[in-house]
């Protein structure tokens, strides 16, 4: 997949531009319906794995971050972004 093209499940809520510094940043793309078990996605600067479905509108993830520590949550899906075409955007 190219850095331009979007994945079939993801719609982008954030424009190209950044208005208030005027420097370009890369496009987020966000999923558009529930990720399937498994799926790596983006969470707030990190990347996590989904663990299954939860309650209402939640899903479970599975996070690793800075400490090194490993965390499992449950948060909203819509709040998960596409991977992209790189692990290291």
């Amino acid at each position: 997949m190219m850095l331009d093209e979007c994945p079939s499940d993801a719609k982008s809520y954030r424009s190209e531009r950044d208005y208030s510094t005027g420097l370009m940043r890369p496009r987020t793309y966000y999923l558009k319906r529930q990720p399937a078990r498994g799926t790596l996605v983006r969470y707030d600067d990190g990347v996590a794995e989904v663990l299954g479905g939860a309650r209402g509108n939640r899903v479970m993830i599975r996070s690793v971050h800075g400490d090194g520590t490993t965390r499992i949550t449950a948060v909203k899906w819509r709040k998960l972004a596409a991977l992209g075409a790189s692990l290291f955007e």
